[in-house]
């Protein structure tokens, strides 16, 4: 890796929800460490799970919806996105039909 380049960080839904809950946390602190240091990536299927876990009515206690909305909006700011070119396991039924656009289209609303 040359001198100046920045490691590249791939970070789970389940990570990034803990950082969006619990800030104080490890999760949370390896998530600012990673957007500090590094650079994250993400596909197109990461950022529809986190869409789609972030809408979820059981996170309305923790955080208005336009808080999850931003932090969705944020992500896709400092995450590159990536395209998947091989999937190592996908069980049946797994995948996702929800387009990213529309997707994209619910985080840009508050």
């Amino acid at each position: 890796m040359p001198k100046n380049a920045r490691e590249r960080v791939v970070v789970d839904t389940n990570t990034l929800i803990s950082r969006l809950l619990l800030p104080a946390f490890v999760p949370a602190q390896a998530v600012r460490r990673a957007v500090a240091e590094a650079q994250l990536l993400a596909s197109d299927d990461t950022l529809m799970e986190l869409a789609e876990v972030l809408v979820r009515s059981k996170f309305d206690r923790y955080l208005t919806v336009s808080e999850r909305q931003e932090f969705l909006r944020l992500f896709g700011r400092v995450a590159e996105r990536i395209p998947i070119i091989h999937v190592v396991y996908e069980p049946a039924g797994t995948r996702r039909r929800t387009s990213f656009s529309s997707l994209q289209s619910m985080a840009r609303r508050t």
